[in-house]
């Protein structure tokens, strides 16, 4: 192999490596809560509000599984969960979740968080044949 083939191939692997090593901190990007007012990607904790939203929604897939949780139940924390992702849709279309919608955000995953709570910790099983 000639030289300059080496070299290039030196360069490509240096630069793969120093993408690879970049990629968590382009990943973790401006979306981290900090620099208020700047506006970057989907609003500042976005991603604080997508976590919430799968925990939220993870507890209603193991109350089901478990029978914590009857169908009926089921349902109708879904469907909270997905009057939150419609309420979160909103808030990010203009690429800014400002601070009143994201606690409008907050208040609502608390509000089915204590909801998800009650649900299975009611005493109400699904019957399991």
């Amino acid at each position: 192999m000639s030289t300059f083939v080496k070299t290039l191939l030196a360069i490509g692997t240096v630069a793969a490596a120093s993408l690879a090593t970049m990629q968590p901190a382009l990943a973790y990007g401006h979306d981290q809560g900090y620099g208020y007012g700047h506006g970057y990607g989907h609003g500042h904790g976005g991603h604080r509000i997508d976590e919430r939203q799968s925990r939220q929604e993870m507890r209603i897939r193991q109350g089901v599984a478990s029978g914590e949780l009857t169908h009926r139940e089921a349902y109708r924390l879904e469907r909270e969960q997905a009057r939150i992702r419609h309420a979160e849709y909103h808030a990010r279309s203009d690429g800014y979740i400002s601070p009143h919608e994201r606690a409008r955000l907050s208040a609502m995953q608390d509000d089915a968080s204590r909801h998800i709570r009650r649900e299975k910790h009611d005493e109400q099983y699904r019957r399991r044949w």
